[in-house]
């Protein structure tokens, strides 16, 4: 008569659209069948039919089966058609009789209308090619798609799964091997019963090309076998947002794949996955799968995409917070006096209560004795999760600022269109600066960190292309050589602030030099000295002109720019004083020049210009951290060659920076109403425009907040009232957050946040399409962007406006990491006089603690005064995750005078212990 074809859902012929998921539940030919319960998705069968005609459709019933519902789309038409619930019964059961014309158009599509529905198999009898139509359905003119792809594809394309082999699996907490199936053989499953204990997923959005956006569905396999019942909270963090839900993993009828999520994604970022054990029963970690949808995303929680001026938000620092520091958060739209509270992020129990005063929710008191995980909540409304825990932000903040000056050199792959040692760099970048200072506040740190200098082979200098040293000295030796460079073999002479920066360099010398030969230090400190009083101007490479700027630096900087930060005051001032300290030290004699260049520079400042006026402090866009550090830097290592009225004017200064800083952010504004202004500006870019006809444009600046901690912590260090200096450091600290996250836009200042730093949520709206002068867009710890004034005091539908990164963004960034570090250090003795054979116990505080989970080392400098012998000593972390680190030392024979110090220059901090037993020959 003629032939029949069958169709199962596993077959190249059925297409699938939407989420379906795989039963045990056989069906035709003892096949699984798929189920979904989803409104909208189908199955789509396309027959291959060789002859026109009249064909009977049969759909296989199988038990405990709906109401299904059938789209046909045969000869031109489309009928609709149905099939009666099971009752119990399985089998072929016919839909109906339907002519064909076998022209490849012709499908049979299952749609799920409601309810539970599952996709089993069709059959298709040939009756004749002679009649007509034996049954008349709804008639529909439109076409119908059969996009997707075939149903093994669906279930067999595995997407991206991570398992515990996979190298960005984490677990903390007592997990142990468990005996239950994973997805696949020879792949882990994890147990643990402890509430609190977590494991974590992480990947690269797959797929995707840089920037690109998709959806993405998170799959967990649950284990056959699973009785236990356990609920366990899931939490699935990308660029686009975060999403949370609790989960019953009880599965002991069979194992698979259950969906989470579908999550929005952007390419060459972060998904993270993690879940959380809630209580004592057994909850298991086994693998995520990531398969690319064109699902709409469900909704994340705590974005303020809809957010509007009345919402109540709450905005935290999405990675943490430090232990023994200030923690704040703004809570808008909340009347004062709301209580907040703050819960522990696994066990949701409440470990602190406050109550909000001016929008802000200040919870500095919570110190935990380990890093927790939590959130805040007021009134229902949940801030991200984040973490408390010792020295958390340099362990944050470390790695992706030194990943930054890494991959953004210009010799790494792509140079910018505007490089001179580093992409998009210039002659007020400030790199060399910024990474001494780094290096001298924490210098156990960069020496235990890995040692990552990308594309060594492309490096211009030959000398440099084996790494010997930590990637930061290995960075500043780059610089060093790029600086000498231009002058010695290209005939650039140096713009003024680029000899400056080599002034950081020659005067580390005795804090690297093991590292860098003495030949080196040699070439570089003459060539310093030879330029520093060099007038010439030509072929200088300068960015932008600053008419009246004084090559010689020797000489006073009278003249300063404005929005851009070209040239700030007080530029040459700690260059000045380092270099009196070089010439000094190595008895090259006429070093009272350079203090005097210091000092007249210094006074200029306190003389002619106010430098809490916007223009000089704000206004200086990135570069306003320059200014106070110079001052500070002065009044703190030289207090009696500074002049007589620095510290007052440096007092001045802090009082109206914390006045500019009432408001709920803790944000210095431009200028405040309040603080005696003439009227509230939040950015230094919009006073700018307010002053200057030229500007027609709102700069992006986020320089301003990642710069701005070195600002507040420098002044700190030389005010005497208490209560200012902590103060001043809040102010700081919530630059940083603000950087973090603690914004009206509730996102971080990195378009890349997700993939960069340790506990991101939410990065920024977006980075620079062609990535800009510098072709930042690839490198990895990248600034990217700021609220622009239009957001403020808190508006996060407003434009957030221009977006490009920039090296000054980021070496600002590292002068504040390096305040904050350095303001940690603390080194004690148990005894300050001592005999020979006398043990004396040393104890340092210092950020160096990077791992969390394993005891670690630091190295501290060990002087014998009297004899000026140099030594080290090796203290060990008191305990896992510690804020201290210490050691025993005995006393040698003939030991004169000890210093124990830790951190260089500025940072050093140091305990003294005299030796009784020791008599200084008498002089004759």
């Amino acid at each position: 008569m003629g032939y029949t074809m069958i169709m199962d859902c596993w077959d190249e012929a059925c297409f699938i659209q939407g989420e379906w998921f795989r039963s045990a539940i056989r069906g035709n030919r003892e096949l699984d069948t798929i189920y979904s319960e989803s409104s909208g998705n189908a199955l789509t069968f396309i027959p291959a039919i060789e002859k026109a005609g009249i064909y009977k459709i049969s759909v296989y019933r199988i038990k405990l089966c709906g109401e299904q519902c059938y789209e046909i789309g045969h000869s031109g038409v489309i009928d609709l058609a149905k099939s009666d619930p099971s009752n119990g019964e399985e089998g072929w059961v016919e839909v109906g009789t339907y002519a064909f014309l076998a022209d490849g158009s012709e499908y049979i599509k299952f749609v799920v209308r409601q309810g539970l529905v599952r996709g089993t198999s069709i059959m298709l009898e040939f009756m004749t090619d002679e009649g007509t139509v034996m049954n008349t359905g709804t008639m529909a003119m439109e076409s119908s798609t059969h996009d997707g792809v075939t149903v093994r594809q669906y279930f067999d394309n595995p997407g991206e799964i991570l398992d515990d082999k996979s190298s960005t699996y984490t677990e903390s907490g007592c997990w142990q091997a468990s005996l239950l199936e994973n997805y696949k053989e020879g792949r882990g499953t994890r147990v643990s019963s402890k509430p609190g204990d977590w494991s974590k997923w992480s990947a690269t959005t797959p797929i995707l090309s840089a920037q690109e956006e998709s959806n993405f569905v998170v799959y967990v396999w649950m284990p056959y076998g699973n009785c236990s019942g356990a609920n366990v909270k899931y939490t699935v963090s990308t660029l686009n947002g975060l999403w949370m839900k609790e989960v019953n993993q009880e599965k002991h009828d069979i194992g698979g794949w259950t969906k989470l999520f579908t999550v929005r994604a952007t390419g060459d970022t972060a998904i993270e996955v993690s879940m959380h054990v809630l209580s004592e029963t057994d909850t298991y970690a086994t693998s995520i799968k990531l398969v690319r949808t064109e699902v709409a995303p469900d909704a994340p929680v705590n974005m303020l995409g809809e957010a509007d001026t009345e919402t109540v938000a709450v905005l935290v620092n999405q990675s943490g917070y430090d232990v023994g520091r200030a923690k704040r958060a703004t809570v808008v739209n909340t009347p004062d006096e709301t209580p907040f509270f703050i819960k522990n992020a696994q066990t949701h129990e409440t470990v602190f209560e406050g109550r909000i005063v001016g929008c802000i929710a200040d919870f500095s008191k919570l110190n935990p004795d380990k890093k927790t995980e939590y959130y805040l909540e007021v009134n229902g409304v949940l801030s991200y999760t984040f973490t408390v825990g010792n020295n958390w932000m340099q362990r944050v903040s470390v790695p992706p600022a030194l990943a930054f000056m890494n991959h953004a050199r210009n010799d790494a792959w792509l140079p910018g269109l505007t490089s001179m040692a580093w992409r998009d760099s210039h002659q007020f970048s400030f790199e060399l600066g910024s990474m001494a200072m780094l290096y001298m506040s924490n210098p156990s740190l960069h020496e235990a960190l890995p040692r990552t200098i990308c594309n060594l082979e492309l490096t211009m200098f030959d000398s440099l292309k084996t790494q010997q040293e930590p990637d930061l000295i290995w960075l500043m030796k780059f610089g060093a050589e790029r600086y000498y460079d231009f002058k010695v073999n290209q005939g650039y002479n140096l713009h003024p602030l680029i000899k400056e920066q080599l002034s950081f360099f020659i005067y580390m010398y005795p804090f690297i030099k093991s590292y860098v030969s003495e030949d080196d230090y040699r070439r570089f400190r003459d060539f310093t000295i030879g330029e520093w009083t060099s007038s010439d101007q030509t072929n200088s490479l300068k960015w932008y002109d600053i008419p009246g700027e004084a090559y010689n630096l020797l000489e006073v900087q009278s003249v300063f720019s404005g929005i851009k930060g070209s040239f700030p005051p007080g530029h040459s001032i700690i260059p000045n004083l380092m270099m009196y300290e070089v010439v000094k030290r190595d008895g090259l004699g006429g070093e009272e020049k350079y203090v005097e260049a210091a000092y007249k520079n210094c006074e200029f400042i306190l003389n002619h210009i106010d430098i809490t006026n916007p223009y000089y402090s704000k206004g200086q866009r990135m570069s306003e951290h320059v200014i106070m550090e110079s001052l500070a830097y002065f009044l703190e290592l030289f207090p009696q060659l500074a002049p007589e009225k620095l510290k007052s004017e440096i007092n001045r200064w802090a009082d109206k920076m914390i006045a500019r800083s009432a408001n709920m952010w803790d944000m210095r504004m431009a200028s405040s109403v309040a603080a005696g202004d003439e009227q509230d500006i939040w950015t230094g870019a919009a006073y700018a425009k307010a002053n200057d006809a030229k500007i027609t444009a709102l700069m992006n600046e986020p320089g301003n907040e990642a710069g701005i901690q070195a600002a507040m912590f420098a002044a700190a260090r030389v005010i005497d009232d208490p209560e200012k200096a902590a103060r001043l450091k809040e102010i700081g600290i919530s630059g940083i957050d603000h950087m973090f996250g603690r914004n009206p836009y509730g996102r971080m200042f990195f378009y890349d946040a997700i993939r960069d730093i340790e506990g991101a949520h939410s990065g920024w709206f977006s980075m620079h399409a062609v990535a800009g002068n510098g072709k930042l867009g690839a490198v990895p710890g990248r600034i990217d962007a700021s609220p622009k004034e239009q957001a403020y005091p808190f508006n996060p539908k407003a434009d957030p406006g221009y977006v490009e990164g920039w090296v000054a963004f980021n070496t600002a960034w590292n002068s504040s990491i390096a305040y904050s570090a350095g303001d940690d250090i603390e080194i004690t003795i148990d005894k300050q006089q001592a005999q020979i054979g006398d043990v004396i116990h040393i104890r340092l505080k210092a950020p160096i603690n990077i791992d969390s989970e394993k005891v670690e080392t630091a190295t501290i400098q060990l002087v014998d005064v009297t004899t000026g012998k140099c030594d080290c000593l090796v203290l060990t972390e008191e305990s896992v995750d510690s804020l201290y680190f210490s050691g025993d030392y005995v006393v040698p024979e003939a030991a004169g005078k000890l210093e124990f110090s830790y951190g260089y220059g500025l940072f050093k901090r140091k305990a003294d212990l005299v030796i009784v037993a020791f008599r200084e020959k008498e002089s004759t």
